[in-house]
């Protein structure tokens, strides 16, 4: 009897002990084949428990009713058989599926299939990431910073020069930093003022020989004119 006792409470209290393990799974996907028209459809409920690595079905109808003897089959893809178990619900619509290691390293997709007469075929995508993620969702990596209004960033090498950008001439001295190399400077200015600065000492040094003669010669131009 002591016996008999200690086996009901044991079967009380370790559900208890593991409530805190036992979690939803994460639902990627969910489709249902067959004529929506003629057939029901399912609707579950789906738990894990991560310290005894089993999966828990409630099949249920469109009035959240069990289903009993509805076939269920559960398969993992990354294995190379996929097929991990199967087996159909009872009078409550439960059946239990026990996963082949531990909760922490299967960190694939199952793929839930339940089928029956009547019914519409369901076939739910999922996993059971918060067995090894302790149930919280890994954040985001941070986004980039958009660069400071007072950073500069150099033009790529292919993007064209402005329009009113002009060249510096090949071996020109740019150090002074305002030397724009524009036509019509440096060079071009000296070899344009040549000319003109030639004609005016030219110029001035013709009329400083016509004074020159003219003072020279003013006797003799009155006597022959006497």
């Amino acid at each position: 009897m002591h016996a008999k006792t200690l086996a009901l409470l044991l079967a009380l209290f370790l559900p208890l002990l593991h409530a805190n393990v036992v979690i939803p799974p994460t639902v990627y996907e969910q489709d249902d084949f067959g004529d929506p028209v003629l057939l029901q459809d399912f609707t579950y409920s789906l738990s894990v428990d991560c310290t005894a690595a089993t999966i828990s079905v409630i099949a249920m109808d469109e009035q959240n009713k069990p289903v009993e003897g509805a076939y269920t089959y559960l398969k993992y893809i990354d294995f190379s058989s996929p097929l991990i178990s199967k087996g159909p619900t009872d009078r409550e619509g439960f059946v239990l599926h026990k996963l082949p290691g531990s909760t922490k390293l299967m960190r694939g997709l199952f793929v839930l299939v339940m089928e029956k007469n009547g019914f519409r075929g369901k076939e739910v995508h999922f996993d059971i990431s918060g067995c090894y993620s302790n149930g919280t969702v890994q954040p985001k990596p941070p986004a980039a910073k958009p660069p400071a209004n007072n950073t500069t960033t150099a033009p790529p090498a292919d993007v064209p020069p402005p329009f009113n950008y002009t060249p510096l001439p090949t071996g020109a001295n740019n150090t002074t930093g305002n030397q724009s190399g524009a036509p019509g400077t440096g060079a071009e200015n000296a070899s344009g003022m040549c000319l003109p600065a030639f004609l005016i000492a030219l110029s001035m040094a013709m009329v400083v020989i016509f004074k020159f003669l003219k003072r020279g010669k003013p006797r003799r131009w009155m006597k022959h004119g006497a």
